[in-house]
């Protein structure tokens, strides 16, 4: 165990015939069967949370028209790291967030305001244009999977919301590491919620956090 700890990522998905990587596809994944076995393990188990905390799951192509991404404002702050391609005269991207798809889901069709809160999940394969210099093995790459979400939601659901949200997130890693290592994070994201709500609403909404 204290060698493994010593060892880099890849080199143990090498050695346990997990994953590889190769120069013909920099920056992403060729998984193995054991590799990929484990994978979908993970992928059911957060699908399975996500369920159990009612959200549904969507899911969006992952090449759309750039000016998606323009509508959307991402182009003008990422575009250096969007790949995109012409194709009969149109500027095409893959997508390297779900962001705008996911609204474009929720706008199909005429919402009330009892509908809310609304959430989606979505494992969508994404594609940045990260430099080969800071490509390093799975923490940074050009394809990958995030487990996304996105909420819609009234004003007033929006504390409730982020307070759900964060003992999601905090139920997961338990599964994983030393739940009193996740406390400081928990009460630093629940103080950053509340600046955010006294900011947004001054301080006519009352802030209640349960305990995680």
């Amino acid at each position: 165990m204290d060698q493994t700890k010593n060892k880099d990522h890849r080199q143990i998905g090498q050695e346990l015939d997990l994953f590889s990587f190769h120069d013909v596809a920099p920056g992403a994944v060729f998984w193995h069967p054991k590799g990929w076995l484990i994978y979908l393990a993970l992928q059911d188990f957060i699908r399975g949370l996500l369920i159990k905390e009612g959200y549904t799951e969507i899911s969006s192509p992952v090449m759309v028209k750039s000016d998606l991404f323009r509508k959307s404002g991402h182009w003008e702050h990422y575009k250096e790291n969007i790949f995109s391609l012409d194709i009969e005269a149109e500027s095409y991207s893959l997508k390297p967030m779900n962001c705008p798809e996911s609204a474009l889901i929720y706008s199909a069709k005429t919402r009330s305001y009892q509908d809310l809160p609304i959430r989606y999940s979505d494992f969508g394969i994404l594609h940045r244009n990260e430099l080969s210099g800071v490509l390093g093995g799975l923490f940074r790459v050009r394809q990958f999977t995030i487990d996304d979400a996105h909420h819609f939601v009234r004003p007033d659901q929006i504390q409730e919301e982020i307070h759900q949200l964060l003992l999601l997130i905090t139920d997961f890693y338990k599964s994983f590491i030393n739940p009193s290592s996740l406390l400081p994070n928990f009460i630093y994201l629940q103080c950053l919620t509340r600046q955010w709500a006294i900011l947004k609403f001054g301080n006519k909404r009352k802030m209640t956090w349960k305990k995680p």
